[in-house]
């Protein structure tokens, strides 16, 4: 189960790392089954009664992460393949656990069989979508480093996209929707009166681009550049300058400020503000 999901946040969770918080859940998850696995073979005798009911409802928690996970951030992934999967993956995942509980649940469907035989059974549907799925990845369709180009557009197809890029960079500087508090890449798609999943393909092909918010994000990030590198604005608080180029929040702000610039905000306006001569 934690295999499962380091795995899942490992597809759609950007730039994925294993932190020490992920090792202290595995490392929780599995001491409570290395007991009543030593107490099955008789290392030891009985364990606590706490231990299963533990058990599964951490194991309840980890599905119900993997689902707000994968669904959270499909609308903003750009990458078709992995949009679509993440509809499949949480599919597969809420119909293991539901036929798991059924068989805890009803004790008529054990007769016959031992219980563990019956628990067994019931994750076979995620052993044949797995089965079915892992052997057909390619490099297209799921990557952990950054875009790969799978196909060679006609001449034709190139200039059109060169055409309809021009065309969303000019809108960008223009119009500057991103100042704009949740502009989603249907709104912006609209703006320019074109497909989304044409804009979708166009931010991540051509831009390299793996999700929407990277993309509208490093357009408020130049603005607030800008504002915090100027004199006539060093009376605005960071916050507000945040607000006023589509921001909503102050952490989230500041994890999308270090995450281009590898500094915080506050050390940026100084450094730049007030350069050490």
């Amino acid at each position: 189960m934690v295999l499962i999901w380091l795995f899942a946040m490992s597809l759609f969770q950007e730039k994925f790392q294993i932190w020490p918080t992920y090792a202290c859940v595995g490392i929780a998850y599995c001491i409570p089954i290395f007991i009543t696995r030593m107490a099955e073979f008789g290392f030891i005798q009985g364990y606590p009664g706490w231990v299963i009911p533990f058990v599964s409802i951490l194991s309840l928690l980890l599905v119900s992460h993997l689902v707000i996970t994968a669904l959270s951030g499909r609308r903003d992934d750009l990458r078709k393949e992995r949009r679509n999967l993440r509809v499949w993956f949480v599919a597969v995942m809420v119909g293991v656990t539901a036929m798991a509980a059924i068989s805890e649940a009803i004790p008529s469907l054990q007769a016959g069989l031992p219980r563990q035989t019956i628990k067994a059974l019931t994750i076979w549907p995620g052993i044949v979508f797995a089965s079915y799925w892992l052997p057909s990845i390619e490099p297209g369709k799921i990557t952990f480093a950054g875009t790969v180009k799978t196909n060679h557009p006609s001449n034709l197809a190139q200039a059109k996209n060169a055409e309809l890029l021009r065309k969303l960079e000019n809108h960008m500087q223009s119009e500057q929707p991103y100042l704009e508090a949740g502009l989603s890449i249907d709104m912006l798609a609209s703006q320019l009166t074109i497909p989304a999943h044409r804009l979708r393909y166009l931010i991540n092909q051509s831009l390299g681009y793996e999700n929407f918010s990277s993309y509208v994000n490093s357009h408020r990030i130049k603005s607030i550049k800008q504002a915090l590198s100027d004199p006539s604005q060093a009376h605005l608080p960071i916050l507000t300058i945040a607000l006023d180029n589509g921001f909503t929040s102050l952490p989230s702000f500041n994890r999308a400020f270090r995450k281009f610039e590898n500094v915080t905000p506050s050390a940026y306006r100084k450094e730049n503000l007030y350069p050490v001569r």
